[in-house]
């Protein structure tokens, strides 16, 4: 008898996860009611309050449960004797991608633009938990928690592509692309040749006083950010700190986000120039300087580090990360268009190539400011040149669990 009221019970929150997560698809969080959920479920609230105090403690029953069998189910895949290298991690990235398929209604809602605040950074963590059962680096040559950083953000990507496809393609075939990604070795298209490339710029025809204004308004709000976060910020804040009145903001500017999209957008830009400028002097080295967009990067960031510790914190400007992300991406794009040739047969998607490139990068200089930069420029750069050229068949990184 006992069994079969644990097994109804079962049941029913397996009914109440189901419905929150099919209402998820159309609605905002904060507007589905516990009446739109006991409805979908066909349970009346009674029983929802038999199972839940609230939506909140549902809904961390529904993250908890996938996240912890989404671990599992990695963690636990068979031991193969003899298989090491890309097929150990061909057969770890099967395993995620088959959970997240076979799990394809929480995922494709939380992955998507209706997602929960708060769920992208547990899913990441999660990813790093797992890998932290299987990377090892049998050299102190490459910095393990850069290349596990680094490893979740392009898993990320490559997830992030396959929610944004719809899912059609099958997890082998992610998995082979992944791999087969690593072994054309992609640094060398995407960061060689990026010399002398024209300056793309924000227009502009005002003169140097309406710029300076500009300037200050954009250097009034990154202080204001830092000190209490984007939303908390208005107008009068924004003109106090600047020194400026009211009239003189809406002169330039229709309201605070056209300002931070500005901001935004000239950071940006300025970076992919950065990635394109000859190394100095002093930082140029004998030999092959192929990668040398990497420590662009890098040395850029250190020197906008306010902006940069900004945007990557908690009290940043909504939507950062994916203008980031897509101007990064059409950066990368181009190059790809630009040097064809230098595809194998094998790989045939590049989509997957740039959107993983992309989050790796991006995640990797996202850790490191979270960090505190406390690592110089150099030995970062260094270390992902190191990652980028790794393949997996050359080192045993991948352990057994």
């Amino acid at each position: 008898m006992a069994l079969k009221i644990d097994q109804r019970k079962i049941k029913t929150r397996s009914r109440l996860r189901n419905a929150l997560l099919s209402l998820l698809r159309y609605h905002k969080f904060e507007d589905i009611t516990l009446t739109k959920i006991s409805k979908h479920a066909e349970v009346n609230r009674v029983t929802f309050y038999s199972h839940y105090h609230d939506k909140y403690e549902l809904l961390e029953d529904v993250i908890d449960n996938t996240l912890k069998g989404f671990q599992e189910s990695v963690i636990g895949i068979p031991k193969k004797g003899g298989i090491h290298g890309n097929q150990k991690e061909q057969s770890i990235l099967m395993a995620m991608l088959t959970y997240i398929h076979d799990h394809s209604l929480f995922f494709k809602t939380m992955l998507s633009e209706r997602r929960i605040p708060g769920f992208i950074p547990l899913f990441i963590s999660c990813i790093e938990e797992t890998y932290k059962h299987f990377l090892l680096s049998d050299k102190k040559i490459i910095d393990l928690e850069i290349y596990r950083k680094y490893v979740t953000s392009a898993t990320i990507g490559l997830i992030s592509y396959w929610i944004k496809t719809e899912m059609k393609d099958s997890p082998a075939y992610l998995a082979q692309q992944f791999i087969n990604l690593q072994n054309i070795n992609p640094p060398n298209m995407l960061f060689i040749n990026l010399l002398n490339q024209p300056k793309a710029q924000v227009l502009r025809t005002e003169d140097r006083r309406v710029q300076r204004s500009r300037q200050n308004l954009q250097d009034a709000l990154l202080l204001l950010i830092n000190e209490k976060g984007y939303e908390a910020i208005t107008i009068t804040d924004i003109c106090n700190k600047a020194n400026y009145n009211r009239a003189t903001f809406y002169a330039h500017y229709k309201n605070k986000m056209e300002l931070a999209s500005e901001l935004m957008d000239e950071k940006i830009l300025d970076l992919l120039h950065f990635m394109n400028t000859p190394l100095p002097k002093d930082r140029t080295q004998q030999g092959d300087n192929k990668f040398q967009a990497i420590e662009q990067i890098f040395y850029y960031v250190a020197k906008q580090e306010v902006f940069f510790k900004v945007m990557f914190s908690g009290r940043t400007v909504p939507g950062f990360l994916a203008k980031l992300r897509c101007q990064l991406g059409m950066f990368f794009q181009k190059k790809l268009h630009s040097c064809m040739h230098g595809l194998g047969p094998e790989c045939t998607n590049l989509e997957i190539l740039i959107d993983c490139i992309t989050f790796s990068i991006i995640g990797t200089v996202s850790y490191w400011v979270r960090c505190g930069m406390k690592l110089p420029p150099a030995y970062m750069s260094e270390q992902v040149i190191l990652i980028l050229n790794h393949n997996s068949n050359d080192r045993e990184i991948f352990k057994e669990n």
